[in-house]
């Protein structure tokens, strides 16, 4: 009786150890994302999944999404991002995504592991002053701001 019974909950501890494999291979898994793929561009031109955006993340990279009209202050501040993200101190951890047709004026928004900030119209100085608190590694040009 007893190799009986033993052997009934072998069988059935084999069975649902197969349905449990079955149930964990069918379920969807999450595109792997290279971060070397991610970063050929710094400057992008398409706006990022989550996914994207939380390997970034992880990996302590900052992401500013940039969203703006045609107007000449937009534009403005489009070129001033694009040096931004190219120099010194900031081309090792941040990515730009720009995404035209916002409707009135622009937006900056920070996603940095240390926080996220969103700025409505602001100055070059403030976005400098707020990258400079959310970024991971403080370029030597954040000392300088008060």
């Amino acid at each position: 009786m007893k190799k009986t019974t033993a052997s009934i909950i072998l069988l059935l501890v084999y069975l649902s150890s197969l349905f449990a494999y079955g149930v964990y291979y069918q379920s969807p898994k999450q595109k792997v994302i290279s971060l070397a793929s991610l970063l050929q561009q710094r400057i992008k031109t398409t706006d990022l999944t989550e996914n994207e955006v939380s390997t970034l993340l992880l990996n302590g990279y900052t992401v500013i999404k940039f969203r703006f009209d045609s107007s000449m202050s937009s534009l403005l501040m489009k070129d001033f991002l694009e040096r931004k993200v190219n120099s010194y101190g900031y081309s090792s951890q941040t990515v730009l995504v720009e995404l035209p047709n916002y409707q009135a004026g622009y937006i900056v928004e920070i996603i940095s592991p240390n926080g996220e900030k969103s700025l409505v119209n602001s100055t070059q100085e403030e976005v400098t002053k707020n990258l400079c608190n959310l970024l991971v590694s403080k370029p030597t040009e954040c000392a300088l701001i008060g």
